[in-house]
C-alpha cells in the first residue's frame, strides 16, 4: 500500500542522511589532522515503481526512497604550516610520499590481485628518525627514495629505505688541489736574481701566506706559500712553429771505460773443444776391376755436403758492457722518434773438425741492426736510453760458407786429391776481422773485433703535442695592485673525518647531510608517486592510502619532474577541510533528516486514522 511505502521512503532517507552526517562529522573531527583530505557524500533515488500508464504512453512512476550514491574524497592541496623539524616535508603540487611496512615480507605481502600489501602512500610528511636510523611516519612506515652517489646521481638498485645510520660519519680525504687568491704589491722592488731563496730567511721572499691541508688520515698540516718578485722575462709561446733542440750523444762503458769511434774492442770467446782424431761421418765406395794391374791412383770427387762433422763448438761471444747511450731533450709541443740506426753485432760462430793432419774452419759473421727506442713518450721529460749490444746468432741468413779436406800420411805426403779448396764468403755483412788460433785441438781462445765506424743516429721531431699528467699552475687568482700584499682567498679540497651534524632537504627532495668537518654530501632523493585517479585511492587509516584498481598503478618519479610537485622542508600540509562549507552541509543534512522524520510521523498518523475507520 502507498502509505506504507511512504513510511519506508522516509526511513531510507533517515538512514542515508545519518550516513551523510557521519561524513560531515569525520571531516570536522579531522579539521586539524595533517594532510587530511575531506570527503563529501552524494545521494541517488532508488527502486522506482511504475504504478500505471498515461494515455500518451508515458508511465506513471513512484519513488520508494533514497540511497547513498558516493562518498568521494577531495584531493585538493591544503595550506602549509611552518615546522621546526627539517624532516617535516610537504608536497607543493601533485604527488604522494611512498612508505613501506618493513615488518612484512615484501615477496609474500601481496593480495589476491597482486597488489603489494606492504606499500602505502601519504601526503603527511611528518617524518622522524627511529632507533635504526630510518625516516619513518608516526606509524613506523619507512620513507622510500633513491640513494645518491658521490656525484649526486642515483645509485643502482632502485628504491630503498631512507636510512641515515650508514652516513653517521664521513672518511677523511687528502688534499690534492689548493687555490690561492692574493694581491701582490706591484710597487715591490724585484730582488736580485742571484739571491738564493731560503724559506727560513724572510728577506729572500716578499710575501707569505699559509693554508691548512690534510693527509689521508685526516691529519691537518699548515703549508706556507712564499712569493718573491724577480726580474725574469716570461717567454712567449709560438704555436705551429719549428722546434729545434740540441742532441747530445754520450758513449759510455758500464764497466768503467769509454771507447770512441774506431776503437777496437776485443772480447774473449771460449769454445767447447772436440777431441783429436774425430772421425768424419760418411763413407765412400771405390770400385777396382780385375783387369787393373800395377800401381793405380784412386781418386774421387769430394763434395762439401758429403762430409759432415758435428762439433759442440757453439760459443756465444758476448760483447759485455758495450753500450750506446742516447740523451735527447725534446722541445715542448713535439714528440721524438729515432730511426735508421745501424750498427754491427760482434757475432762469431766457429765450427770445425780436428783430424789427423786435417783442418776445417767455418766462420759466420752477422750484420745486425740496433734499435733505439724513446722511453717516457707523451711526457714532458725525455730520459737517457741505455742500449746494450747483444750478439752471436746461429747460422743467420745472408751468410754462407764452403769447406774442404786435405789428407796427408804420416810422412807428410798428400794421399787424397781432388778436394775443393777452403773458401770463406760473407754476404751482406759489415767489415770484420777474423783471428784464428791453430793448436792441437779446436777450442782455443779467439778474439772478436767489432768495427764501430759509420754509426748513424737520426732523430726526427713530429708536429704532435706532448701530453703531461701534471696540471698547469697559474696565477689567475692573483692581482697586482699597489695597495700592499693581501690574501684574498684560500681553498683546498682535503678534509678530516667528520660526523653527521645536520640535514637539509631541497625542492628536488635531495636529502643533504652536513658534517662536522664542514663537508656536505647528497645522501638520498625522496621519491614521489602519482596516479591516474587519486580520488579512487583507498583510505587505510593513519593518513595512509592504498592503490586500487580504479586508481591505477603508481607512477614513481623525482620531485619537480612531470606532473609531480616540489618538496618543502620545515613544512607540513594541513587538512583541506572547509569548516564553513561543512556547517552548511550539516544544516542542510539536519533539515533533510527532520523533514523525513516528519514523513514517518505523519505516515504513522495516517495509519492511525486508517485503523480508526474500523471503530
Amino acid at each position: 500500500m502507498s502509505i506504507i511505502q511512504a513510511m519506508f521512503a522516509g526511513s531510507s532517507a533517515l538512514t542515508n542522511f545519518g550516513e551523510a552526517m557521519t561524513v560531515i562529522g569525520n571531516n570536522l573531527a579531522n579539521a586539524n589532522t595533517t594532510a587530511f583530505k575531506a570527503s563529501s557524500s552524494s545521494f541517488e533515488d532508488v527502486l522506482i515503481q511504475t504504478v500505471g500508464s498515461q494515455g500518451n504512453g508515458a508511465s506513471t512512476q513512484v519513488g520508494t526512497g533514497v540511497g547513498l550514491a558516493d562518498v568521494r574524497q577531495d584531493m585538493s592541496q591544503g595550506s602549509f604550516s611552518a615546522s621546526a623539524n627539517v624532516t617535516d616535508l610537504s608536497i607543493d603540487g601533485k604527488g604522494f610520499f611512498m612508505v613501506k611496512d618493513v615488518t612484512l615480507d615484501s615477496k609474500s605481502a601481496v593480495d589476491e590481485s597482486g597488489r603489494p600489501m606492504d606499500t602505502f602512500f601519504t601526503r603527511a610528511g611528518g617524518f622522524t628518525k627511529d632507533k635504526k636510523g630510518d625516516l619513518v611516519t608516526s606509524g613506523g612506515m619507512v620513507l622510500q627514495g633513491w640513494e645518491l652517489d658521490e656525484d649526486g646521481n642515483q645509485s643502482a638498485g632502485g628504491l630503498t629505505n631512507l636510512n641515515l645510520a650508514k652516513f653517521v660519519n664521513v672518511d677523511p680525504t687528502a688534499t690534492s688541489h689548493v687555490k690561492v687568491g692574493a694581491n701582490l704589491d706591484a710597487s715591490t722592488q724585484a730582488k736580485d736574481i742571484s739571491t738564493k731563496y731560503n724559506p727560513e730567511d724572510p728577506s729572500t721572499y716578499d710575501f707569505s701566506t699559509s693554508v691548512r691541508v690534510f693527509d689521508t688520515k685526516g691529519t691537518g698540516h699548515n703549508v706556507e706559500i712564499h712569493f718573491r718578485k724577480l726580474p725574469m722575462a716570461i717567454p712567449s709561446t709560438t704555436t705551429g712553429g719549428d722546434a729545434t733542440k740540441k742532441i747530445r750523444f754520450d758513449i759510455g762503458d758500464p764497466t768503467g771505460k769509454a771507447f770512441v769511434e774506431g776503437q777496437e774492442v776485443k772480447v774473449p770467446v771460449s769454445f767447447t773443444s772436440l777431441k783429436d782424431n774425430t772421425e768424419i761421418l760418411g763413407e765412400y765406395a771405390y770400385k777396382v776391376t780385375k783387369a787393373d794391374v800395377g800401381k793405380k791412383t784412386i781418386s774421387t770427387e769430394l763434395k762439401v755436403s758429403d762430409i759432415k762433422a758435428k762439433a759442440d763448438g757453439k760459443a756465444p761471444a758476448l760483447l759485455d758492457g758495450v753500450r750506446y747511450k742516447l740523451k735527447a731533450e725534446a722541445p715542448t709541443g713535439g714528440t721524438m722518434t729515432v730511426s735508421n740506426v745501424t750498427g754491427d753485432d760482434g757475432v762469431s760462430e766457429i765450427k770445425g773438425v780436428d783430424n789427423d793432419n786435417t783442418w776445417e774452419w767455418h766462420t759466420v759473421v752477422q750484420s745486425s741492426e740496433l734499435d733505439l727506442k724513446q722511453r717516457g713518450a707523451n711526457s714532458t721529460t725525455l730520459t737517457a736510453l741505455d742500449l746494450d749490444k747483444t750478439n752471436v746468432k746461429a747460422a743467420p741468413d745472408g751468410a754462407s760458407y764452403s769447406s774442404g779436406r786435405l789428407v796427408f800420411d804420416n810422412q807428410g805426403k798428400l794421399v787424397q786429391e781432388g778436394s775443393p779448396p777452403i773458401k770463406f764468403q760473407f754476404l751482406g755483412a759489415e767489415t770484420q776481422e777474423i783471428l784464428f788460433d791453430f793448436g792441437d785441438a779446436i777450442g782455443k781462445q779467439g778474439d772478436a773485433t767489432n768495427d764501430f765506424s759509420k754509426k748513424t743516429l737520426e732523430l726526427t721531431y713530429s708536429d704532435t703535442t706532448l701530453a703531461s699528467d701534471i696540471d698547469n699552475t697559474g696565477a689567475d687568482g692573483c692581482l697586482q695592485v699597489t695597495s700592499g700584499f693581501a690574501t684574498l682567498r684560500l681553498e683546498q679540497d682535503g678534509f678530516p673525518s667528520g660526523y653527521l651534524d645536520k640535514l637539509a632537504v631541497n625542492q628536488k627532495g635531495e636529502v643533504i647531510g652536513n658534517f662536522t668537518n664542514g663537508q656536505s654530501k647528497k645522501l638520498y632523493q625522496v621519491a614521489l608517486v602519482d596516479f591516474d585517479d587519486e580520488t579512487s585511492l583507498e583510505q587505510v587509516g593513519s593518513n595512509l592510502f592504498a592503490e586500487t584498481v580504479a586508481s591505477g598503478l603508481p607512477r614513481v618519479g623525482e620531485p619537480t619532474s612531470g606532473r609531480l610537485g616540489e618538496i618543502l622542508s620545515y613544512s607540513l600540509e594541513q587538512s583541506n577541510v572547509d569548516m564553513s562549507a561543512e556547517f552548511v552541509r550539516m544544516i542542510t543534512t539536519q533539515r533533510g533528516f527532520q523533514a523525513n522524520s516528519r514523513i514517518v510521523t505523519v505516515t504513522d498518523g495516517m495509519l492511525e486514522e486508517l485503523l480508526a475507520l474500523k471503530r
